[in-house]
């Protein structure tokens, strides 16, 4: 579900439909239909950018993505601190070397 914005049209394909409100004529909702979801999970991004990280790297970008989706997935999950140690615990361990490499 997005807005009117020219940049999502043809995002849809066989196994992914693609719903839109028109913000410009101020449609914010049509039954099911609504932009609340993603612009609440893209705040949430970038407060955590802001208030934890300050910045983030494009070379890892894709892993605070993944931390960040892991952590919403689980927002009502009422022991997150135990299945965050134990994802921690889990983990490879990430060497210095690997962590400041400039990719190409």
């Amino acid at each position: 579900m997005t807005d009117d914005n020219p940049g999502y049209c043809g995002i849809d394909d066989a196994n992914t439909t693609h719903e839109s409100v028109n913000h410009s004529l101020e449609e914010w909702v049509r039954g099911d239909v609504h932009t609340n979801s993603v612009e609440s999970v893209w705040s949430l991004f970038k407060r955590s950018v802001v208030g934890a990280y300050h910045q983030v790297s494009v070379k890892h970008l894709p892993a605070y993505l993944d931390e960040f989706e892991w952590r919403f997935n689980n927002r009502d999950n009422h022991f997150l601190f135990r299945d965050t140690l134990i994802k921690l615990l889990e983990s490879q361990n990430l060497e210095y070397k690997e962590l400041i490499h400039k990719s190409a």
